[in-house]
């Protein structure tokens, strides 16, 4: 494959604009392809929110010590772990009480986030988990923010309690 493309060039003109697709790792001096950032000294970290009893924590095996992800000095990394935190919300959400099934209520809360809190977003739209987006704290909230009132013109939505014991 590799030895294809590199063999048979193609005029653009004969054939007119060609957008080819390939693997990156098969591309020759990829490196040069990145883009220079100046790399962060020490990775953020955020405290737990001592306001909760029980936290799931999921490594999706890159480690903070991981220099493949940091190598190029890219602060984030694409979070592996998204659909799986989203599978388990939605069990964790099930109950079972003297033989009936109860559904916990279950919302998403985004305040700010980066580019992998607009996959969590996508994941929780897809498994029909209601999103509040606090408008004007940053980043991914204030991106979708927006997106929101360009598509809807400004439409708020109220989606009325389908359970006669939820007090929202």
């Amino acid at each position: 494959y590799r030895q294809l493309i590199q063999q048979r060039p193609v005029k653009l003109s004969s054939v007119g604009g060609i957008i080819p697709t390939s693997t990156f790792s098969t591309v020759a001096d990829r490196e040069k392809l990145y883009r220079n950032c100046v790399p962060q000294k020490k990775p953020p970290s955020y405290p737990l929110d001592p306001n909760h009893t029980h936290f799931i924590l999921l490594d999706d095996k890159c480690g903070a010590d991981d220099e493949t992800w940091r190598r190029y000095g890219f602060p984030v990394r694409a979070d592996l772990t998204i659909q799986l935190r989203a599978e388990i919300e939605q069990e964790a959400r099930c109950s079972s009480h003297y033989r009936q099934n109860y559904k916990i209520p279950i919302i998403q809360i985004l305040i700010e986030g980066g580019p992998s809190s607009l996959l969590t977003v996508v994941e929780a739209v897809m498994h029909e988990t209601p999103v509040v987006v606090i408008e004007g704290t940053g980043r991914a909230a204030n991106f979708i923010a927006k997106a929101y009132k360009a598509l809807y013109d400004n439409q708020t939505t109220y989606v009325p309690p389908t359970d006669n014991n939820a007090n929202l």
